[in-house]
């Protein structure tokens, strides 16, 4: 309600950009039609399968009807909506949804996972948690790795860790060169109760692992071929890490580790969790 009221605020002194952003940070807290309208009087959208759903079966269905892939396989009139895999959390009724145009995850095209939580009214996407991306082009795979929960309580709060990775990889056509990019990441969520919703506002980088390599142990043209591209494009690895705690007045606060992050800027001043 006061990022509704900052907004409104924004609105009247005729700053539309900052009332969009509050507007939206409301919404993604408290979706509502009184919120929706007011962020789109000012030039905002919300995603077209960010609302409430009463079940999960009406989620899939929105997003399958509006957010498919374009370079996915549609299935047959009758086929099953996607796909969905459920990881739970059993005592939070918190859990990964995936899904897919394809045959399961190898169709082809991107398949968002998403982070979804139970709300007053149904369910929710809470938590955007990377894709998989399968172009069907040679030396191209991008993936999306769940990996964990973890609990911790401050309080009155109940905050749930939910581990992931975006694993991503691109060769060229020859399969000389190989660039990969993995990003581990842990996204906080606060627990809600009969009187708030679930919310899932800060996502920390963990770890980033930036690399350019070559194929070992060539001969001939092959070798002469990755000398050359070696040439102008030495072989490197980056590896930037960061830590982060979590105050009992519920402030992130993330330190780096190793390496510098200009995007990492915001978490390192610290920032509200509850």
């Amino acid at each position: 309600m006061i990022l509704f009221n900052e907004g409104l605020v924004d609105e009247k002194l005729g700053d539309k950009a900052a009332a969009r952003a509050h507007y939206q940070a409301s919404y993604k807290l408290r979706a509502n039609d009184i919120v929706k309208k007011r962020l789109e009087a000012v030039g905002g959208t919300v995603g077209p399968c960010d609302g409430v759903f009463p079940t999960m079966e009406a989620m899939r269905a929105c997003l399958f009807e509006k957010g498919r892939d374009d370079l996915g396989m549609v299935p047959e009139a009758g086929a099953p909506l996607g796909f969905m895999r459920k990881v739970e959390h059993p005592s939070l009724v918190l859990h990964v949804f995936k899904w897919g145009a394809g045959a399961e995850l190898d169709g082809l095209g991107g398949h968002p996972q998403f982070l979804v939580s139970k709300v007053p009214k149904g369910f929710r996407k809470v938590a955007d948690l990377g894709s998989d991306y399968e172009p069907g082009a040679f030396g191209v795979h991008n993936e999306a790795r769940f990996t964990g929960f973890a609990d911790e309580t401050f309080g009155n709060h109940k905050v749930v860790k939910v581990s992931w990775e975006q694993a991503d990889a691109d060769s060229n056509m020859a399969g000389l060169q190989l660039y990969t990019y993995l990003t581990r990441n842990v996204t906080l969520c606060v627990l809600g109760d009969d009187k708030r919703e679930t919310v899932c506002p800060v996502t920390v980088p963990v770890e980033e692992v930036d690399e350019l390599s070559y194929m070992d142990g060539l001969t001939g043209e092959d070798k002469d071929a990755v000398d050359e591209l070696a040439k102008t494009e030495p072989p490197y690895k980056k590896v930037m890490t960061a830590t982060y705690a979590i105050g009992n007045d519920g402030k992130v606060v993330v330190t780096e580790t190793a390496g510098k992050r200009k995007d990492l800027e915001p978490l390192l001043k610290g920032v509200k969790l509850f």
